[in-house]
């Protein structure tokens, strides 16, 4: 009986892990929409550098990792950081990030390319009403 309870873990464990690791979870209609927004909010952020925007949109401390690691702990730290932070292959990379090419895992989504990212999670509550705040930036200046 034991050993029943230690394969059913076992498995529900092997299958969490094979989900986590799929590159295109299914989302609902309303989070994909939420999604999308969020993407074309966030290049348009960029394209004009809304700093304030960007500011608004993180679930502080931020992790930032490019030539150093650094922990961002507030909106402040971030405004007066941000404009050499964002440097142009990022900028580019999540410029040319096209919608159904967006990558989600359990830790969230990924926005732009491998080495040069932008990671936000939902911070809703209320999973019909997804609230994106960016929370990592890889291949920062």
């Amino acid at each position: 009986m034991k050993r029943l309870a230690i394969l059913k873990r076992l498995a529900i464990l092997a299958v969490a892990a094979l989900l986590a690791g799929m590159p295109g979870l299914p989302a609902s209609a309303s989070q994909a929409g939420a999604r999308e927004r969020f993407l074309a909010d966030l290049q348009q952020a960029l394209g004009r550098s809304d700093g304030a925007w960007l500011a608004g949109h993180i679930d502080y401390p931020l992790t930032v990792r490019g030539r150093h690691k650094a922990l961002i702990k507030s909106k402040y730290a971030f405004l007066t950081s941000s404009p050499g932070l964002l440097g142009p292959k990022l900028r580019a990379d999540v410029m040319a990030q096209r919608p159904q090419d967006l990558f989600s895992n359990w830790q969230g989504m990924m926005i732009g390319s491998g080495d040069h990212n932008i990671w936000v999670h939902d911070t809703s509550p209320d999973p019909g009403r997804p609230d994106y705040r960016i929370f990592a930036i890889n291949g920062a200046n």
